[in-house]
């Protein structure tokens, strides 16, 4: 390797050369020391990595994410780079996801949905929000000012199901007595059935008061 009085760094590569090299810089000049001068400047350090990459990796990602309000949550491989073989632990140094998403998401979440250099992709969900964000991710590369065409997908935030009421508040537990549960978002349309998935369908657990360890004794 060499550096042309322009500047320009030159590398001229083996064809089937591959790894990495730590080398170093200095620039010099013929003047001489006299009268106190210097001759030469400090020494900068850099690296080469010379490897099978050509341009932009390729990646797909999730097109349909859902979360919970008031959720924080992360999904690894959200992002399915290809392409970066050998390069994971220098993504971070070239490589950058863009992420946009519709206005209505800044209401949303408290931190908007980001994406990690290896395709973790990360939220938090403000607490009693709901709806649906269209977003849009570009991989972007730091050094060569590269980006790839967008790939779309939808950030799905469903409210919890929640009780309102019960009648009556006080039962006779002698006798056959209808106790009547009110509530939302119990498998609704709007919450797509969450309570279904993540609750293991709709059943109402029922305490006789604590034991005497301070534990709830629940009951279906």
């Amino acid at each position: 390797p060499s550096v042309r009085r322009d500047g320009a760094l030159v590398l001229p590569l083996a064809t089937a050369g591959r790894g990495e090299a730590t080398l170093q810089l200095q620039i010099k000049d013929d003047g001489g020391t006299e009268y106190g001068g210097a001759d030469a400047s400090g020494v900068y350090p850099f690296r080469v990595r010379v490897t099978d990459f050509e341009g932009l990796p390729r990646f797909t990602v999730t097109i349909f994410i859902q979360a919970l309000d008031g959720e924080s949550g992360q999904v690894p491989n959200f992002a399915n780079i290809q392409g970066l073989a050998g390069l994971e632990d220098a993504a971070e140094e070239f490589l950058t996801f863009d992420v946009r998403c519709s206005s209505n998401a800044a209401a949303m979440f408290l931190t908007p949905p980001a994406l990690s250099p290896t395709g973790t992709l990360t939220w938090e969900v403000a607490s009693g929000f709901s709806g649906k964000a269209s977003c849009a991710v570009r991989l972007l590369a730091l050094v060569e000012g590269l980006e790839s065409p967008l790939q779309e997908f939808v950030m799905a935030v469903w409210p919890r199901p929640v009780v309102s009421s019960v009648r009556p508040l006080f039962v006779n537990t002698v006798t056959e007595q209808v106790v009547t549960i009110r509530g939302a978002n119990f498998g609704s349309v709007r919450s797509r059935g969450y309570s279904a998935q993540v609750y293991g369908n709709i059943t109402a657990l029922v305490s006789n008061g604590k034991t005497p360890n301070g534990t709830t004794p629940w009951k279906a």
